[in-house]
């Protein structure tokens, strides 16, 4: 066996790493406090409104009120029966032609 040579390994070094932190892990308590600790900028911003429903049941927006000022009749007139009967057996040709 004199042109063997020597043996090696033929696999590549396998790096095993923590994976990254998420958006939700960066806010945890535990990493906010290591941050501060390393000296790290934090930036600390509130949310207008954030976690409640203020915004979608609090208050009157415009478009309410203009809707509570609205006086106007939207109903329309009640058709007399001889329309309808009129109009019946023209609705029945109409479903026949269709079939």
């Amino acid at each position: 066996m004199a042109g063997i040579g020597p043996i090696r390994q033929d696999w590549e070094p396998i790096v095993v790493r923590k994976k990254a932190q998420n958006a939700a892990d960066k806010k945890d308590e535990k990493a906010v406090n290591a941050a501060r600790r390393s000296g790290a900028e934090i930036d600390t911003t509130k949310k207008y409104n954030a976690g409640t429903n203020k915004a979608a049941s609090s208050g009157t927006s415009l478009n309410t009120k203009r809707l509570d000022d609205d006086t106007e009749n939207l109903s329309r007139e009640q058709q007399s029966l001889s329309r309808y009967v009129l109009i019946l057996p023209l609705r029945m040709v109409c479903c026949r032609m269709q079939i």
